[in-house]
């Protein structure tokens, strides 16, 4: 799958060098997805809104439009009439979440393009997750047993769905609700919902990791079992109250506001179904080891 049948045994230094090479080229890669998120799209296509091209004696002449391209170029620069993709991502969020009479401020001078520099390290995370999933499993494979190997191909697929899963809803479910939770209280008080662009983003990019992370929590439980780690007919496992319990001391520990409550939900309609599902796995288990016997 990620090396040849003939795995070479490697030491340690070789080892290290591998790993510092995949490392290298999910940085690489990272910087890339983020630049491209970053650049302005309408960089060098001067704006006829924001040039003053009436006071250019000639705009046909090529100096002139240089002129007018340098004066373009320093308005972007300066957040006049900057688009990029990661500002059109924060729009449609703001769009889709927020209700129409909603008013979003800045809050500081630098608030909005802070706020564009972490959405867009944020975003090109997320982005390129499979390949830096991909970069570690292929550093990793030629030391997993032939039984192991056989689990992650069976996994590999049912864990990028599960990931996706836990992202959209994070994204359309979680974070809308969250925000339009704010405004539904804000409203029956009679008070005006200003709402910062920071702490926006910051709900929604929460409300994402945090779906993930409840997504990810029984998939992992999941594989464990697969892989003989843990039996869901243990006390621990089975005792729904303990478990339920420990889940949500955590989210409201780390999440105490309403986002904890929907994702305590989440978690019970994810988790029962890979619970059932983790049951069948030891069945299925006890029955070939019988068969064997």
């Amino acid at each position: 799958m990620f090396s040849s049948p003939e795995e070479k045994r490697m030491s340690l230094l070789e080892h290290l060098d591998e790993l510092r090479t995949r490392i290298i080229r999910i940085f690489i890669v990272y910087v890339i997805v983020s630049v491209i998120l970053f650049a302005p799209l309408n960089l060098v296509t001067p704006s006829s809104e924001e040039i003053p091209r009436k006071n250019l004696v000639n705009i046909s002449n090529p100096l002139d439009h240089v002129i007018a391209s340098v004066i373009d170029f320093l308005n972007r620069l300066s957040g006049q009439g900057y688009d990029s993709l990661t500002t059109r991502f924060i729009i449609f969020t703001k769009d889709y979440m927020l209700p129409e009479n909603t008013t979003i401020i800045s809050g500081g001078a630098t608030v909005a393009i802070f706020t564009i520099i972490k959405t867009t390290l944020t975003l090109s995370i997320l982005l390129i997750s499979p390949y830096v999933a991909y970069e570690l499993l292929a550093f990793i494979w030629p030391a997993l047993y032939p039984h192991e190997k056989k689990i992650v191909k069976k996994y590999i697929f049912v864990a990028s769905i599960y990931i996706l899963l836990g992202l959209l809803v994070g994204y359309f479910i979680v974070a809308r609700s969250v925000v339009r939770a704010g405004y539904f209280w804000s409203v029956s008080v009679g008070a005006q919902y200003y709402l910062n662009i920071s702490n926006f983003i910051d709900d929604v990019i929460t409300s994402m990791l945090g779906s993930l992370l409840v997504f990810a929590v029984p998939l992992a439980m999941i594989i464990a079992t697969e892989l003989g780690f843990l039996n869901p007919n243990s006390e621990f496992i089975r005792n729904r109250k303990i478990l339920y319990t420990i889940a949500w001391i955590l989210l409201v520990f780390f999440l105490p506001d309403v986002t904890a409550v929907i994702l305590f939900i989440i978690f019970i309609v994810v988790y029962e179904p890979s619970f059932i599902y983790m049951k069948h796995i030891v069945k299925k288990k006890t029955r070939s080891d019988s068969e064997i016997r």
